[in-house]
């Protein structure tokens, strides 16, 4: 509730959540049960002696779980472009957990990128702020363990001169190159990540996309309409993507879940197979 007596902030857009119920019932049936495997795949301990790997890919799993639960707010109250920003970071995590299952060696570079990242926060909190957030002792380790690494994450700036800049990832590899050629993730790369990544940076297409055609003299403003269309096909493939992480999770921690994840799988194919169904909801 704002200040002003006559005036009503809300959280919530009653008219989206009424028409998301509507069009997406079987989804908002079979929530519970995919809430109820994310309990079962992230209620679990790890010994203190565990690879590190397997505790970053559960940890990117649990993240992937708290991106669902995100975008599935925003698509309920119709924000379906909001969700498919969000999708693009979700894709990223996925795709990075099954490279870390099938590339464990790299688990130390991931890790250890850390530095580089610290390192950076420093630096620019000094040129806008004339300070760290660090303590003394906690610059100085953050230094140490940069130098120790930096070689591990440095690119040519210059071939001519040979100058070197710190790399801006973990690994050399684009998000496209880390995904194996048989994974499900290939599939979803253009929904998934392309597409969102035009949205999520300052691009034409991220405007135009906004835009809806009136008559002249204008000849187009920027729409408030409802996203349904993009509701629709950010949590069909959200559902699907999180299908992966699950799947994945399961393999690569062998939590005897198979025969469970089948049947989210068939709830995955109830929800969305009646397309021509959703499709005349979306023209009303």
């Amino acid at each position: 509730m704002a200040s002003n007596e006559n005036s009503f902030v809300g959280f919530g857009n009653d008219s989206e959540w009424k028409a998301f119920e509507e069009i997406h019932k079987v989804f908002i049936d079979k929530v519970p049960l995919i809430y109820k495997t994310f309990s079962k795949v992230f209620t679990r301990k790890f010994d203190a002696s565990s690879p590190r790997v397997n505790k970053i890919i559960f940890q990117l799993g649990a993240m992937c779980v708290e991106d669902f639960k995100e975008i599935l707010l925003l698509c309920a109250n119709g924000y379906g472009i909001g969700g498919q920003k969000l999708l693009r970071g979700m894709y990223e995590k996925a795709v990075t957990a099954e490279y870390l299952s099938l590339h464990p060696d790299t688990a130390e570079d991931f890790w250890n990128y850390y530095y580089v990242h610290m390192r950076k926060t420093s630096n620019q909190a000094k040129k806008y702020f004339g300070e760290t957030f660090l303590s003394d002792v906690e610059t100085a380790e953050i230094e140490e363990e940069y130098n120790r690494v930096k070689e591990r994450f440095e690119e040519t700036a210059c071939k001519k001169c040979g100058t070197k800049k710190p790399q801006m990832s973990w690994t050399k590899n684009s998000i496209e190159a880390m995904i194996s050629k048989d994974s499900l993730l290939k599939e979803l790369y253009y929904d998934c990540y392309f597409l969102p990544t035009l949205q999520f940076h300052t691009t034409v297409p991220s405007i135009l996309n906004r835009l809806e055609p009136i008559e002249e003299p204008m000849g187009a403003y920027f729409s408030s309409n409802s996203q349904k269309e993009e509701v629709k096909t950010t949590l069909r493939n959200t559902h699907l993507l999180m299908l992966s992480v699950l799947i994945l999770q399961n393999e690569h921690s062998n939590l005897g879940l198979t025969d469970e994840l089948s049947e989210r799988g068939f709830d995955f194919e109830e929800t969305w197979a009646n397309k021509k169904n959703t499709d005349n909801e979306l023209e009303k």
